[in-house]
């Protein structure tokens, strides 16, 4: 970097600033191939070295698709968890934070991969009781899922109103069954 000075009345200022970058004529871009990205990866023991000290490299594998194979030498994050083993788990727990904090690999595996949006919600784990907007009895269920399969209301808007924040969903009142026995 060179600077041009030039005087006025006592002091020095800066006109103009010039970058110069000096190219090495004998340096040549580096072609990647999966023989030189594998040859670069097995020089490091955790994938985020990886990318962050050969991102040519990373990157190439990533955008031709054998970034995993040439990276199997290296310990993996999330350990490949199966859809059923990740419901099993989830359905140990009454809380989403419960499931999270005992569990928080699966938990974030899960989450990444979207299966817990499939999960049955938490609260839907628990039975309701369907009532007559006169608080008449019409008939129990073990879960708001299956109120949601059998009657196509959505479980969230039948939980609310189990929590007291809605009044009805599907033209019915819906309480919890513990809530219920109370009364």
């Amino acid at each position: 970097m060179t600077a041009r000075k030039e005087k006025t009345t006592g002091s020095t200022h800066i006109t103009a600033i010039r970058f110069r970058v000096k190219i090495n004529k004998n340096m040549k871009k580096k072609l990647w191939n999966k023989k030189t990205s594998r040859e670069e990866a097995l020089k490091y023991t955790k994938r985020t070295d990886f990318k962050e000290k050969s991102q040519g490299a990373y990157r190439h594998a990533l955008r031709n698709g054998f970034l995993n194979e040439i990276c199997d030498h290296m310990p993996k994050f999330y350990p490949d968890y199966t859809y059923e083993e990740c419901e099993q788990e989830n359905n140990k727990y009454k809380t989403k934070t419960e499931f999270k904090k005992n569990s928080q690999p699966m938990h974030d595996y899960a989450y990444k991969k979207g299966w817990l949006r499939e999960f049955p919600a938490f609260d839907s784990k628990r039975s309701c009781v369907q009532l007559t907007k006169d608080n008449q009895f019409i008939t129990r269920f073990d879960s708001l899922s299956e109120v949601e399969r059998k009657l196509g209301l959505c479980h969230s808007t039948v939980s609310k109103c189990c929590q007291g924040k809605m009044k009805t969903s599907g033209g019915f009142k819906w309480i919890f069954e513990e809530d219920y026995v109370k009364k």
